[in-house]
């Protein structure tokens, strides 16, 4: 039996996404696709490899308070495609 310990369900959301990786340079964005979403985070499928902590400015409309995100885990799941954890940020 395996245990899930994640704080909030998640719900299956698939939806293209834009994120700025860095506010001094917003024209430069991060594409990917959602793969899933929850009150605290989402899972984000990209060609780009971030960094564990690395911060995000969520530019597509997503149905969350927060448009700020954390990386918070990275799985390689082949040559050109990695699948983040990222955790929605208070303000």
């Amino acid at each position: 039996m395996v245990i899930d310990k994640r704080r909030h369900l998640r719900y299956n959301f698939i939806c293209p996404i834009e994120c700025i990786l860095d506010p001094s340079t917003p024209n430069e964005v991060l594409k990917g696709e959602t793969n899933d979403i929850s009150n605290s985070g989402f899972c984000l499928h990209t060609s780009n490899l971030l960094n564990v902590g690395q911060e995000l400015i969520i530019k597509s409309i997503l149905p969350t308070y927060s448009q700020v995100a954390v990386v918070r885990w990275i799985m390689n799941l082949d040559e050109s495609t990695y699948k983040l954890g990222l955790e929605f940020k208070n303000k």
